[in-house]
């Protein structure tokens, strides 16, 4: 495991300002996009799948800038973005059928403010559910979005591809069989494919590189070299699971815990994770290899928002939400 520290000297942190509510919507933080810019939603529920609206804020200067709205009920969620565009699942609804988008994966032009469908799921035509709606992760590269879609096969079977798009003639291109969850690992775009075992348990790049991932995974991540994942470790003699963070490549081990924790990233500098329950806030920094603990914070549920060598670590407290911008000294 990787020595314990305070990020004393190391990280410097001040307490943010977001608004709980905006126009009488709930307010989140998905995505810190420079160090005083962060995309939020706009909820009337809280529910993370019932955006009424995306917009950009600033936290220094308090302003808000609306980007796109849905109509009430649409179930929608944004899975990736950059300067160009937000890239936005459509989920079904049972509520407000009639003012639905078609379920599928559509982009959102932040030059031209135009939405557009990139596929739709295929469509059950006696429920009228989604098959198989993907819940994997895209890769958005510059103009060039890659994404898998599950199908249904001639024998009836199921299986799923990886596509990819140019968003600028927004033709889909299947380009590997039963291949998903696209990201980039040595600059290269990598997916998970089946092992022998029929079990999507290896990844393989573009170029033909191939690992085999032995554990069972909640999360990854991966940046430059290295490849992070979450494992599930059941514990059966004091029935509890454990939850192991750890480099995939090296197989050296970050957190070990028994208290849930998901939604992983990395980047050049850290390697961030949510605790569901309440825990010391920490973030482990790749640059020294340590786990750097925020201990003048209390224990809480926390998540992180990443970006280069600085961020927004978010607190569910009691009294609300509290967010601080962090900044790692270089």
């Amino acid at each position: 495991m990787p020595a314990v520290n305070d990020i004393g000297g190391k990280i410097e942190y001040r307490k943010i300002e977001i608004p709980a509510k905006l126009k009488e919507y709930n307010a989140g933080c998905l995505y810190l996009c420079d160090k005083s810019t962060a995309l939020l939603y706009l909820s009337k529920t809280g529910n993370y799948y019932l955006e009424q609206e995306f917009g950009f804020y600033n936290f220094e200067t308090n302003d808000y800038q609306s980007l796109t709205s849905f109509p009430e009920g649409q179930n929608v969620g944004i899975s990736a973005l950059n300067d160009d565009y937000l890239i936005l699942r459509i989920f079904r609804d049972d509520v407000h059928k009639e003012s639905l988008l078609p379920v599928g994966l559509y982009a959102y032009s932040l030059q031209d403010s135009q939405l557009f469908e990139i596929i739709l799921e295929e469509i059950d035509p006696v429920s009228g559910y989604p098959i198989y709606a993907s819940y994997n992760d895209v890769l958005l590269l510059g103009d060039t979005l890659w994404f898998d879609r599950f199908h249904t096969n001639a024998d009836g079977s199921r299986s799923v591809a990886l596509y990819s798009i140019n968003l600028k003639d927004r033709k889909p291109i299947k380009r590997v069989e039963n291949a998903q969850n696209p990201f980039l690992y040595q600059d290269q775009v990598a997916f998970f494919t089946h092992n022998e075992n029929k079990e999507y348990k290896k990844i393989t790049t573009l170029g033909g590189q191939s690992i085999d991932v032995t554990i069972d995974l909640r999360d990854i991540a991966a940046t430059g070299n290295h490849i992070y994942g979450i494992e599930n470790q059941p514990d059966y003699k004091e029935l509890l699971t454990r939850f192991h963070l750890k480099d995939l490549i090296t197989n050296q081990p970050i957190v070990s815990t028994i208290k849930s924790i998901d939604r992983l990233h990395a980047n050049e500098y850290f390697v961030s994770w949510r605790n569901i329950f309440k825990h010391t806030p920490c973030i482990y920094d790749r640059k020294s290899k340590q786990l750097l603990v925020f201990s003048d914070l209390p224990e809480s549920e926390t998540f992180y928002l990443i970006k280069e060598n600085y961020g927004i670590l978010t607190q569910h407290t009691d009294n609300g939400r509290v967010r601080y911008f962090f900044e790692r000294k270089q």
